[in-house]
């Protein structure tokens, strides 16, 4: 799952998924116009909807990971 992650972020943000391996607890990679289209990628992708609450805390990989478990694990 986080591959998948960081293959979307990568191909959004145009940050190499070698540098987002390495940085996935660093919530200062992407701005704030970023961080929309990326909930929206993952939100087709893995067809379900975030709350504000989820969207708010999804700053990092991780973060984003742990949100789509909790989502998925339902």
């Amino acid at each position: 799952m986080t591959d998948k992650i960081i293959e979307i972020i990568s191909k959004i943000t145009q940050i190499s998924t070698e540098e987002l391996n390495k940085n996935k607890e660093n919530e200062d990679l992407w701005d704030s116009f970023t961080h929309i289209e990326i909930i929206m990628q993952l939100e087709n992708d893995y067809n379900t909807r975030f709350t504000e609450e989820e969207i708010g805390q999804m700053r990092s990989i991780n973060k984003i990971k742990n949100v789509i478990e909790s989502k998925t694990a339902k």
